[in-house]
């Protein structure tokens, strides 16, 4: 019981630190996303 507890939290964190890596990525890569999107032609 207790360890699958501990699994689970510890999934919940990997879950959470993975969350957190990709929006880092997403918010650095965004303006470059954005320059491209607007050089193809997409008007935001």
């Amino acid at each position: 019981m207790r360890n699958t507890l501990n699994k689970d939290i510890d999934m919940e964190a990997m879950l959470l630190a993975l969350k957190w890596s990709i929006s880092e990525r997403v918010i650095t890569i965004y303006p470059e996303l954005k320059r491209i999107i607007s050089e193809i032609g997409g008007t935001y």
